[in-house]
């Protein structure tokens, strides 16, 4: 099967996904729509599958690839290439995060519902399905009419680290400690950390918190923590680079997911389960109705509610034996469910399916239906 993926550039998120549909794939093709200087932040991979569409000597070939393929995925930076191929009605993919984070009513803005418009609406009845890297996609398309039955599970699907010594992994956890990872600002609400550590600590309970991270909500933490006596309990630990993020994973046992409507995905997610912790997952962020399996893989907490949290936390903290299982179960559903190779595998298959006018052959993980979930799906 020959696909391509239409996106802005290659960087490490996309990375692993592409690397594996190279492996998969009779031919993969990646188009890269942006330079990459024209993105402030932002660090362009070299492969030598990736065409550039601002080159002219490959603008050509990329075109080409985008309408031959037998799949195609467009993701940010790709939509004025969709024409061309839904023209032809090709069975073709919109990888997306949510819509309207900042609301639903924005879809009442002219310019906004145009853009939609173009993007998902005018191919509604056309061989465009939907790749959610957000549980709440399906909901905010149903909304614009786009059928939410022609959305499938998806996500970010960041490097996956096989322990040799699993075992070691869980031993060497200590079971009172907490991490949260993130930039500290409003949205990923680290706040909801420093409420819930004094909160367990009045209850008795002897924990500590890593924050890793920095932004401009640095001082305002640095003087709750103060105020509330918590020095010697919670540390900020500034910027990280990866390794060091995986550590401060894999020496705690829980891992808090605070971020509200407004987090698109969150693949420091995937990279806890990945390094065996508990995360205790606000039901409001873009991958947490897909990834935690309440009480099952991790457990969820109703967004911004700090009683909420506080309840959940614990009950983690009161059963040893559950938070044995869902260490392990965590592990295990990145490592055979939620990562780049299954993914990949996935999407061939279920191309497979839709080229043959069938439904998705899998009920959970990647390319599995969606649910249609509005912003109240969870409540505790």
């Amino acid at each position: 099967m020959k696909v391509v993926f239409v996106s802005n550039f290659l960087n490490h998120f996309t990375l692993p996904l592409c690397e594996n549909l190279v492996k998969y794939c009779e031919d993969f093709k990646f188009v890269a729509t942006s330079k990459v200087s024209q993105v402030a932040f932002r660090q362009e991979i070299s492969a030598d599958y990736v065409l550039h569409i601002f080159n002219e000597k490959e603008k050509i070939a990329a075109q080409q690839a985008i309408v031959d393929a037998d799949v195609t995925i467009f993701g940010d930076g790709a939509d004025s290439f969709m024409e061309s191929r839904m023209t032809q009605n090709k069975l073709s993919f919109v990888f997306s995060e949510r819509l309207f984070k900042r609301g639903t009513w924005r879809r009442f803005v002219p310019t906004t519902w145009y853009r939609l418009y173009k993007r998902f609406l005018k191919y509604k009845k056309r061989e465009l399905y939907v790749l959610c890297a957000s549980a709440f996609l399906p909901y905010d398309l149903s909304l614009l009419g786009f059928p939410a039955e022609k959305c499938f599970r998806w996500g970010y699907f960041p490097f996956v680290k096989e322990y040799d010594e699993v075992e070691h992994l869980f031993a060497e956890k200590q079971k009172m400690r907490f991490a949260w990872v993130a930039r500290l600002i409003p949205l990923k609400h680290p706040e909801l950390g420093v409420y819930l550590i004094d909160n367990l600590i009045k209850l008795g309970y002897d924990v500590q918190l890593d924050i890793v991270g920095i932004g401009p909500m640095e001082c305002e933490l640095k003087a709750m923590i103060q105020e509330r006596g918590l020095t010697g309990k919670i540390h900020l630990l500034g910027a990280k680079k990866l390794e060091e993020v995986r550590e401060c994973m894999e020496k705690s046992s829980f891992f808090l997911f605070t971020s509200d409507f407004n987090e698109g995905w969150g693949a420091v997610v995937n990279e806890a389960m990945n390094s065996g912790c508990i995360v205790l997952g606000s039901h409001a962020a873009g991958s947490v109705p897909f990834l935690i399996r309440h009480q099952i893989n991790g457990m969820l907490f109703k967004s911004g509610d700090i009683t909420s949290l506080t309840e959940t936390a614990v009950s983690l903290l009161q059963s040893p034996e559950m938070c044995e299982h869902l260490k392990r179960q965590a592990y295990q559903d990145i490592l055979q469910l939620w990562n780049a190779s299954q993914a990949a595998q996935r999407l061939l298959e279920l191309s497979r399916h839709l080229l043959e006018h069938k439904s998705s052959p899998y009920s959970i993980g990647p390319c599995s239906q969606a649910e249609c979930l509005g912003n109240d799906w969870f409540s505790k």
